[in-house]
């Protein structure tokens, strides 16, 4: 014997007795045995009547039983499955944003590695080459075919600016490559480098026009200038 619980369906007054469909089946069973074994024939043939029909709704309250538990089975097994199957794809929904964030935080990160070449020591010396190179244009306009042709030719001071010029121009193709191919973040290299591509495209256009032309280099700046224009709005091949 237990000490009741309010909240449980099957006490009855202060003593805790299960009350179930079984319960109930087996004490109506022993009572009509009982009364069978009693009573005389003349009431025997209604008792059996009322035996049959009881029986029958015995059985027919044990297949309820045992349909609604195995649907009850069936929903939970679906349900297992369901779980599983949300599990799997929310797993698989996860993996995908960690993999894009992978590849988004890497795409930035080469776009700042592009970042910080640019605001080297060494480019700094480069950028100072190119700005001689654009005095020395302005001061003593002429072909750039012709600038080159005599730095080679007397190994002078403006080679050496040439040289620097070059180096800066093949950094801004490495960027376009870069854009092209996705290898960096777009956005990050346009917000710095879109005012200086545009600037060394348009100062030093005879140069890369000119280097463009050269044996073996037909394309040279070629995804430079198609950076360039995709930038600025333009739209034109180069």
């Amino acid at each position: 014997m237990e000490i009741p619980n309010d909240k449980d369906p099957n006490h009855i007054g202060q003593v805790n007795i299960p009350v179930n469909i079984v319960v109930i089946l087996v004490a109506l069973s022993s009572l009509l045995t009982l009364i069978y074994i009693c009573i005389g024939k003349t009431y025997k043939e209604a008792l059996d009547f009322l035996i049959h029909a009881f029986t029958t709704s015995v059985i027919a309250v044990s297949a309820h039983y045992a349909y609604r538990t195995l649907r009850k089975a069936e929903k939970d097994k679906q349900s297992e499955e369901e779980n599983r199957l949300e599990e799997r794809r929310q797993a698989e929904e996860d993996q995908q944003k960690e993999s894009r964030q992978a590849e988004k935080d890497k795409k930035q990160d080469k776009a700042y590695r592009l970042i910080g070449r640019w605001n080297s020591p060494e480019m700094q010396s480069l950028e100072l080459g190119a700005k001689q190179m654009r005095n020395d244009l302005r001061k003593n306009p002429q072909p750039m075919q012709t600038y080159i042709q005599e730095a080679e030719e007397n190994n002078n001071q403006n080679q050496e600016k040439i040289y620097k010029v070059t180096k800066i121009l093949n950094l801004l193709v490495e960027i376009a490559i870069c854009v092209e191919n996705g290898i960096a973040d777009e956005d990050v290299l346009k917000s710095f480098f879109q005012e200086i591509v545009e600037d060394y495209c348009e100062k030093f256009y005879d140069l890369i026009h000119f280097r463009s032309e050269g044996k073996g280099h037909p394309k040279r700046y070629k995804k430079l200038l198609e950076l360039r224009s995709k930038w600025n709005g333009s739209g034109e091949k180069t």
